[in-house]
C-alpha cells in the first residue's frame, strides 16, 4: 500500500512519526476581500465542511491463482478473491458503509476429496454506520475495535461518546462456527466501558466489558474481557488484553467458576533510533462453549492445559543501510508437553554498491518434542523501471529431524517474485518457486492482480 523512497526501509515495530504545524489566526481582523470594479454581485462564500465529516472512499480488489504442480502428487489449484471498500461521510454526511469478503474455490485433481469445501465464501465485515463526535450506530456484520478479540458481530453496535470515557453495547449474533453464515440461534449481547488519554507524554485507551453468547436460547459462553494500549513518552508502546470466563455448565449444573481463558502482554521499548526491542508473553486456555460442545465437555475441563508462550525480540542498527535482529520464543505447557523453542537472526542490507539493490538473509531454529528443523534464507531484491517493476530472488534451505528418525530430510526452494505497477491504481504480479525434497520435484505458481479505489 505504500511506496518506497530513497531505499527506506521498513521493518516490524519501526516508530513512525507524522509533523504538523498549526497556522495562527488573528482573530481580531478579518480579511479583506477586493472585489473587481465591474461586480455586480457578492459572490457566495464557499460552503465550509468540517474535515471530520468529509467523504473518503477507499477500496482493494484482488485476485489470486495458486498452482500446485508435483511431480509425485496430486495437481492443485486454488482462485482467491478478496474484496476490500470503504466509504466514510458518504456525500459529506454522517453515514459510512464497510465491508471486507473473500471468496475461495479450489480446483483439485480428484474433486471427490474435496467435495465438501471447494467453494467458500467468507464475508468478515459488511456494516452500515452512521456517526458522530457525540455517538455512534452501526447495524450489520463488523468486528468492533473497542472488543477486538471478540471477533466479528452480527447485529446492532452502538456507543456514546462521554470526552474522555465512551460506553458502548452490542446485540446480535455470532456467525455459524461451521461455515461463517448468519446464525440467529446464537444469540449474544454485551456492553463495554472504557476511558481514552491523550497527551504528549502519554496515550492510552482501556476498555472493560462483559459479553454472554447463546445458543438456542441457552448460555453457551459469559466471559468478561479487558483490553489496554498505551504509549508513554514516544518511547514504550504497551498493549495487554484479558478474558475471564464467568459460567459453567457441568452435569445440568450451572455455576459461576471464574476461569482464565486468555492473556496476553506485549512492550515495544524504543531505545534510540538505532535499538528497539520487544518482549511479549500469553497464556491460553481452551475456550469452552458448554451448549454447542455439550458431549465434549468433561473430556475439555479434564483436558485443560494453559498453553503459555514467551518472547524475545532486539532490533539493531549498528550502520547507515544496514539492520539486524534476533528473537527468542518459547511454547509450553502447563504439563510440559508440546514444548516448542524458536531462535530467529536476520541482516539486511540496502544499497549494495555497484548491483544496487538490497540483500537479506536469515536462519531460524526450532526444537520441539518430536522436531528438530532448521531454515535458512537469502533474498535479493532490486526495482527497476522508476521502481515500477519489482524483482526478488530468493533461495531458502530447510531440514527437518523427526525424533524416531535417523536420517534427517531436506528441502530445497529456488524462486522469484516480480510485481509491476501498471498504473497508480493497479498492480500485476507472478511468484513462481522450484521445490526439491529428496528426489521429488515441485513446483509453486502465483499470480495477482490488485486493483485500488480511492477518491474525497
Amino acid at each position: 500500500v505504500c511506496t518506497v523512497l530513497n531505499d527506506c526501509e521498513v521493518s516490524v515495530g519501526t516508530a513512525v512519526k507524522f509533523y504538523w504545524k498549526e497556522e495562527e489566526v488573528e482573530e481580531e481582523s478579518e480579511p479583506i476581500v477586493v472585489l473587481p470594479s465591474d461586480s455586480l454581485t457578492k459572490p457566495e462564500a464557499p460552503e465550509e465542511v468540517e474535515e471530520e465529516s468529509r467523504q473518503r472512499i477507499r477500496g482493494r480488489v484482488s485476485l489470486s491463482s495458486y498452482s500446485n504442480i508435483g511431480q509425485k502428487r496430486d495437481d492443485r489449484h486454488r482462485l482467491m478473491t478478496r474484496v476490500s471498500f470503504n466509504a466514510d461521510n458518504i456525500a459529506n454526511s454522517n453515514f459510512s458503509v464497510e465491508t471486507y469478503l473473500n471468496y475461495r474455490r479450489i480446483f483439485p485433481t480428484d474433486e471427490t476429496k474435496f467435495a465438501p469445501n471447494t467453494s467458500m465464501l467468507r464475508v468478515f465485515s459488511l456494516a452500515a454506520r452512521y456517526q458522530t463526535d457525540r455517538y455512534m450506530v452501526a447495524v450489520g456484520r463488523r468486528i468492533n475495535p473497542r472488543m477486538s478479540s471478540v471477533g466479528a458481530i452480527d447485529g446492532l453496535q452502538a456507543e456514546v461518546n462521554l470526552g474522555p470515557a465512551f460506553i458502548g453495547a452490542i446485540a446480535g449474533s455470532r456467525p455459524d462456527h461451521i461455515d461463517f453464515r448468519p446464525n440467529p440461534q446464537l444469540f449474544q449481547a454485551g456492553g463495554y466501558v472504557g476511558v481514552t488519554s491523550s497527551s504528549k507524554a502519554f496515550r492510552s485507551q482501556t476498555t472493560l466489558g462483559m459479553i454472554q453468547q447463546q445458543n438456542a436460547g441457552n448460555i453457551d459462553r459469559r466471559y468478561a474481557y479487558f483490553q489496554h494500549s498505551g504509549t508513554i513518552a514516544q518511547k514504550l508502546t504497551l498493549f495487554s488484553s484479558a478474558e475471564l470466563d464467568l459460567y459453567s455448565l457441568i452435569n445440568g449444573v450451572a455455576e459461576t467458576n471464574p476461569r482464565l481463558t486468555n492473556l496476553f502482554v506485549s512492550g515495544v521499548y524504543r531505545v534510540n533510533r538505532a535499538i528497539n526491542l520487544m518482549a511479549s508473553y500469553d497464556n491460553r486456555r481452551r475456550i469452552v462453549f458448554y451448549e454447542t460442545f455439550q458431549t465434549d465437555v468433561e473430556r475439555l475441563l479434564d483436558d485443560d492445559i494453559a498453553r503459555q508462550g514467551l518472547r524475545f525480540r532486539v532490533n539493531v542498527r549498528p550502520i547507515k543501510y544496514l539492520t539486524t535482529g534476533a528473537s527468542v520464543s518459547r511454547r509450553f505447557q502447563s504439563d510440559f508437553q508440546n514444548r516448542s523453542d524458536n531462535f530467529n537472526g536476520f541482516a539486511s542490507y540496502s544499497r549494495i554498491p555497484v548491483i544496487g539493490g538490497r540483500i537479506r538473509g536469515s536462519y531460524n531454529l526450532n526444537i520441539s518434542n518430536y522436531l528438530r528443523s532448521t531454515a535458512i534464507s537469502t533474498v535479493y531484491s532490486r526495482s527497476f523501471l522508476d521502481r515500477a517493476l519489482q524483482v526478488d530472488l530468493y533461495y531458502r534451505f530447510a531440514q527437518y529431524s523427526f525424533g524416531t528418525e535417523t536420517q534427517s530430510r531436506n528441502q530445497h526452494y529456488l524462486g522469484t517474485n516480480l510485481s509491476y505497477r501498471l498504473s497508480r491504481k493497479f498492480t500485476a504480479a507472478l511468484s513462481g518457486e522450484r521445490a526439491t525434497f529428496n528426489d521429488e520435484v515441485n513446483y509453486r505458481i502465483h499470480v495477482r492482480l490488485i486493483s485500488q479505489i480511492s477518491s474525497t
